[in-house]
C-alpha cells in the first residue's frame, strides 16, 4: 500500500484517481484483516488497541514529547 501512496505523491502530484483509490482501499481491507487477526491472537480488540493508543498519545502530549522518535518517550 505504501508503494501506491508514494507513487501518487511522486508521480501524480498527490492526485488520487478513482482506480488508485479503489486499489488502496482494497489493500487497506487486507491490512485491517491482518491487524484484526493479530489483535485476536493476542487476546485484544481493535477498540482496546485504539483506546490504549489515544491514552499513550495524550500522555506524550501532556509531557511535551509527542514529537521525536522512540517507543519509550
Amino acid at each position: 500500500m505504501q508503494g501506491k501512496v508514494k507513487k501518487i505523491w511522486r508521480d501524480d502530484n498527490g492526485v488520487i484517481s478513482d482506480e488508485k483509490r479503489e486499489a488502496i482501499l482494497d489493500e487497506l481491507g487486507d491490512t485491517l484483516w491482518y491487524v484484526t487477526r493479530a489483535a485476536h491472537e493476542l487476546g485484544s480488540s481493535l477498540e482496546e488497541i485504539a483506546f490504549n493508543n489515544v491514552v499513550k498519545l495524550r500522555d506524550r502530549n501532556a509531557r511535551g514529547v509527542i514529537q521525536g522518535s522512540g517507543d519509550n518517550r
